[in-house]
């Protein structure tokens, strides 16, 4: 695996490039700035770090205004990795997410 981090979008995708085609390396990971996240996946990278959202996603971890907290995306697969809050009175609380009382609805 290689994970591109020189805070540079252009140099992290040609080492992601260069891993992927060259050396073979089956995962390759640069951390973008989000304006670039459709290019980068358009150019056959499968996985992006954006330094922004980890910055807002700790900012809104901080400021609990939300019950869901996103975490990660993974483009491509339909896939999101979300944090939900429980009170601990909460009567959901040891069961499982099938026999909740309620279901949180995506927006």
């Amino acid at each position: 695996m290689l994970i591109a981090v020189t805070g540079d979008d252009e140099d992290n995708l040609v080492a992601c490039q260069v891993a992927k085609h060259k050396f073979k390396v089956p995962h390759h990971c640069p951390q973008q700035q989000s304006k670039d996240e459709d290019l980068f996946r358009m150019l056959g990278i499968d996985f992006t770090v954006s330094s922004t959202n980890v910055i807002m996603e700790n900012i809104q971890q901080e400021v609990p205004t939300h019950i869901l907290t996103h975490l990660l995306t993974i483009q491509g697969k339909g896939i999101e990795l979300v944090e939900i809050k429980i009170p601990a009175d909460s009567k959901s609380v040891g069961k499982k997410v099938k026999d909740w009382p309620c279901r949180l609805q995506a927006s």
